[in-house]
């Protein structure tokens, strides 16, 4: 059991109840904008930091901006450069086969057979040419058949003419690029 005995007056009581009521109050805000006056200070610092390492970044890539629009003209180039080389290739075939057509035609053409033209547009080939022997137009188109590069060859045309004192065979032969 307990006994509590109050021999203050009720006034002084009450006064010191007030006293508390306003105390608390006023102190309840105080006590938040103390709160949000430190939290700003914290952000405040926080900015200013972010500032000074966002300054000596910026510092830092000074020197390095030249190379970068180096860097952006190449990769640039290297797009152009890289479209042309696509679009010849879809021209000619893949990379090489020209010299390899070339290579075989000299291979394979006979002694007594002189080449005029070699014409390539797209996929065809074309190959004009003059021979005093007409059994090596035949013997090249059958080699010819054997390129690494060249299939489906055949006779276009051939004519005799004379020339001078001699019968020359003209032809012309056509293929298409693997």
């Amino acid at each position: 059991m307990r006994i509590l005995l109050n021999l203050n007056p009720p006034a002084i009581l009450q006064r010191r109840e007030q006293a508390s009521r306003r105390r608390a109050v006023l102190g309840i805000p105080l006590i938040a904008a103390g709160a949000i006056v430190v939290v700003y200070v914290l952000l405040v610092s926080v900015a200013a930091r972010s500032r000074a390492a966002a300054r000596e970044t910026e510092a830092l890539l000074v020197p390095l901006r030249p190379a970068a629009v180096r860097l952006s003209q190449l990769q640039a180039e290297t797009e152009e450069l890289e479209s042309r080389r696509m679009r010849l290739q879809s021209i000619f075939g893949r990379p090489g086969t020209l010299s390899i057509l070339l290579d075989d035609v000299s291979r394979f053409v006979p002694r007594n057979v002189w080449l005029q033209s070699l014409a390539v547009e797209g996929s065809t080939v074309s190959l004009t040419g003059s021979t005093t022997d007409l059994s090596a137009v035949a013997l090249f188109a059958t080699t010819l058949a054997q390129s690494r590069v060249l299939a489906g060859v055949e006779m276009r045309s051939i004519q005799q003419v004379v020339a001078g004192e001699r019968m020359v065979t003209q032809f012309q032969l056509t293929g298409r690029l693997k």
